[in-house]
């Protein structure tokens, strides 16, 4: 059986953002320099990512997941198989695992097994999960007690936006003002909360006003 090293620093990471504000350039831009990428991918939306292989076959994905490089998988959005996905990367590990779109294979609550473990215990494993959703208001729980990191796009549902500022800890109002590519980040482990452009809704000189 593998022992953790509990030195690796945790980097849980997610990425937010209704469609067309950016939220897959900003992943892409996270992914510069890995060289081992395992990536759930049920929208395909890595068949031109320079550098990726992308399958559609799940025993290939297990037999390229084994070794090095970058690897989409481009499966159904079915729960089951986006756990059996999860296992490959847990028994893998050392590698960052993007999952795209969460919302259509996790529910509130308490995460499935693998990815359960992935977020709670891969870092002793160097494995670096990184989230990705439209739909922050219906993902699992589990990911997001874990997270190190949070970044987030413009968001079109107030239930998606009202969860995203208790995360953030910033006001909703600041959060339903991101237009274009703006964004809102905050680092879990500092507190540092960063605006690529400070919203109207922000009180200039008071960016934490009483909500």
């Amino acid at each position: 059986m593998r022992k953790p090293d509990n030195s690796l620093p945790a980097q849980i990471e997610l990425v937010a953002g209704a469609p067309e504000t950016g939220k897959s350039t900003e992943v892409i831009k996270r992914l510069k320099g890995e060289r081992d990428v395992l990536v759930w991918d049920y929208k395909n939306e890595y068949h031109d990512v320079p550098g990726f292989i992308v399958t559609y076959d799940i025993a290939e994905f297990v037999r390229l997941a084994r070794g090095p490089g970058r690897v989409a998988f481009h499966g159904s959005p079915d729960p089951d198989l986006f756990e059996f996905v999860c296992r490959v990367v847990w028994e893998r590990g050392s590698c960052r695992f993007v999952a795209e779109e969460l919302s259509a294979v996790t529910r509130q609550g308490k995460a499935a097994a693998a990815w359960h473990r992935i977020t709670t215990a891969g870092r002793g494993y160097g494995i670096r999960p990184l989230g990705v959703t439209q739909r922050v208001a219906e993902i699992d729980k589990t990911l997001v007690g874990c997270l190190s990191s949070i970044h987030t796009r413009r968001l079109n549902t107030e239930a998606d936006r009202v969860a995203m500022a208790k995360l953030l800890d910033v006001p909703a109002a600041d959060v339903a003002a991101l237009t274009g590519y703006q964004w809102i980040e905050r680092n879990m482990r500092t507190g540092k909360v960063t605006y690529s452009t400070k919203p109207q809704a922000v009180r200039a000189g008071n960016p934490r006003r009483k909500r």
